[in-house]
């Protein structure tokens, strides 16, 4: 689990498909597992103390891993109750961005906008050995198609 962004009430987590081994998600005690274990993770590793409402989105690739979004939108009195709203978006499309041409230049449906080359998650082998080299964002963050297909 990599932690990408946190501000006080607000957290992006990306999360390996190999953390899903076990987990099917579209059983709800299995996602309430997860979930439990990210929470935890968060609060022993920034000293968060968990309590209120919290919206979660999660978008799923199989293929590669998992953005998660969590948002705390409200407190409640009680300081140790919390509570989730649960959005899943399956089949999410991922991309891979990075500002090297060179890493990706044996590939085809490579694109270049806003000073980056991306190119679609499901055209790459083994994701891995790329991520060195750039990072993977997830399609609703950018519209790629505005750019350049360079080949």
């Amino acid at each position: 689990m990599r932690v990408l962004e946190t501000s006080e009430n607000k957290y992006s987590l990306f999360i390996m498909n190999e953390y899903f081994n076990n987990i099917d998600i579209s059983k709800e005690k299995d996602l309430e597992k997860l979930l439990t274990k990210i929470m935890l993770n968060l609060k022993n590793d920034y000293d968060l103390k968990l309590s209120g409402l919290y919206l979660v989105e999660i978008y799923i690739n199989e293929k590669v891993g998992a953005f998660i979004y969590i948002e705390k939108t409200d407190t409640f009195i009680q300081y140790r109750d919390i509570d989730l709203k649960i959005k899943i978006f399956r089949n999410s499309k991922f991309y891979f961005k990075t500002e090297s041409f060179e890493v990706l230049e044996d590939m085809n449906n490579i694109y270049f906008y806003n000073e980056y080359y991306y190119i679609d998650t499901d055209e790459l082998d083994n994701i891995l050995i790329y991520l060195e080299n750039g990072e993977l964002i997830l399609c609703d963050d950018i519209n790629i198609e505005e750019g350049i297909k360079i080949k």
